[in-house]
């Protein structure tokens, strides 16, 4: 069973299509499901369609969890679910780390959490339950931005982030926000020395990983970030300091 306020959600259901309506699996996903007339029987268990979005999503995720509790499970709980709620990512995406709506986003997940728990309890099957709660991603404050492929545009480097006729030695910059991931066409070792040596020496690098072994750097096998022939050449971990932003929450990041 798996139950997502998110649509994201979906990337949990792992398993092949027996059929087009999908009747072999209860999946639901921002208000949708699979099957589709799924939705019908979770709307009217739960006293109504999929709320609105809000800051913070209480009431989207209550929705979600009140759907995987008390109509996915209503025969029995499945070997695997998966419940996915949108918070405390919406609030902390948009209002920041530590502020107001995020802490009351904490404690909504948290009261869905107990719903879970007092449903399994429901069941009889609690304590023959694992319970893992996890996150995707944790939360920095973003302090300020820097154009990484600008700057080593300026520093005399062949640098783009999208290739069209890609040159030797041009390197490709793909920003992920935290972290940024180098591609030197042919793996010229020269260059990707030059775009360490550069990176080492800018305010806002942070770890750096490198394909080949290269002084002051972690290799990709240590960040477990070797995957295969079409693994990056450098990456980058953008610089981090433990203080706090507005709210008193710490981490601020120099982000891409």
């Amino acid at each position: 069973a798996v139950a997502g306020s998110k649509g994201v959600a979906v990337l949990q259901d792992r398993k092949k299509r027996k059929s087009a309506d999908g009747l072999d699996r209860e999946v639901v996903y921002s208000g949708a499901s699979i099957p589709a007339t799924l939705r019908q029987t979770i709307a009217r268990g739960n006293g109504g369609d999929f709320p609105a979005s809000a800051v913070p999503n209480k009431a989207r995720d209550a929705w979600t969890t009140k759907a995987l509790t008390e109509t996915l499970w209503k025969n029995g709980v499945p070997k695997f679910s998966v419940l996915w709620l949108s918070e405390p990512d919406a609030s902390q995406h948009s209002t920041g780390p530590g502020s107001t709506n995020a802490l009351a986003a904490l404690a909504s997940s948290d009261a869905e959490l107990g719903e879970v728990l007092r449903a399994l309890e429901h069941q009889g099957v609690r304590d023959t339950t694992d319970v893992f709660v996890v996150s995707d991603h944790a939360f920095s404050t973003i302090e300020s931005g820097v154009d990484v492929c600008e700057q080593l545009r300026k520093a005399g480097f062949n640098s783009s982030r999208k290739f069209s006729d890609p040159e030797p030695g041009e390197i490709l910059v793909v920003g992920l926000g935290g972290s940024v991931l180098f591609y030197v066409v042919g793996h010229d070792e020269t260059v990707a020395r030059k775009l360490i040596e550069f990176l080492q020496k800018s305010d806002f690098a942070g770890v750096i990983f490198s394909r080949s072994a290269v002084a002051g750097t972690f290799s990709l096998a240590e960040g477990r970030l070797n995957t295969g022939k079409d693994q990056p050449d450098v990456v980058l971990a953008m610089k981090w300091t433990s203080q706090t932003n507005q709210f008193g929450a710490p981490g601020l990041l120099i982000a891409d």
